[in-house]
């Protein structure tokens, strides 16, 4: 067991097998027990302050894109300096996956890669190539304008432009894009992480 910035660091066995376990001064000693490709999860509990009360309740986007998850997550890469967490395919099941017989082994049946500071999970799902991500959007928000227009020029590529980067009464520079895989963005500057 050791101590970093709050947090007490742990192993800890389970179903799956030995996991890593944070400890804070939550009530009743209660701790969050990681799945051991859960390397995100490990980084962004670490770093939130100690004295922040945490629920262990994530809400994260999980985005399927119908055979172009790594298309996806490469264009991402290049875009919004997305980073790979961990890649999951088809053919890694140690079981066969129901219902999904006839998906080719070297599609993604999970992804998790991170932008910014922020978790995103994705899959290939059932690979009928019929992509949809309607009545959502994600939003980024950057640190500077000059930031906010180098990520939305990037994301707009083979894209559609919504609303263009304009200064908004919330904002210095907000703009709405459909990227070419459909999902909209919300682009925006917020200084202070706000």
């Amino acid at each position: 067991m050791s101590r970093r910035g709050g947090a007490v660091r742990r192993k800890v066995k389970g179903g799956a097998g030995e996991c890593l376990a944070l400890m804070d001064n939550l009530p009743n000693n209660t701790f969050r027990q990681l799945h051991p490709y859960d390397k995100m999860s490990t980084a962004t509990l670490e770093a939130q302050p100690a004295t922040k009360a945490r629920t262990g309740i994530v809400v994260q986007a999980y985005l399927f894109f119908d055979g172009k998850c790594e298309e996806a997550f490469e264009f991402y890469k290049r875009a919004v300096e997305a980073k790979e967490n961990v890649i999951l395919r088809f053919k890694d099941s140690p079981e066969p996956c129901e219902g999904a017989s006839g998906i080719d082994g070297n599609k993604i049946m999970h992804m998790s890669f991170t932008i910014g500071d922020t978790e995103v999970m994705a899959s290939d799902g059932m690979c009928e190539g019929k992509i949809k991500h309607d009545g959502f959007s994600l939003a980024i928000s950057t640190p500077s304008d000059a930031k906010t227009s180098e990520y939305f020029n990037a994301l707009v590529a083979g894209g559609e432009v919504i609303m263009p980067v304009a200064k908004t009464f919330w904002s210095s520079s907000y703009g709405m894009l459909k990227d070419k895989f459909g999902v909209t963005w919300m682009v925006m500057t917020t200084p202070h992480g706000g």
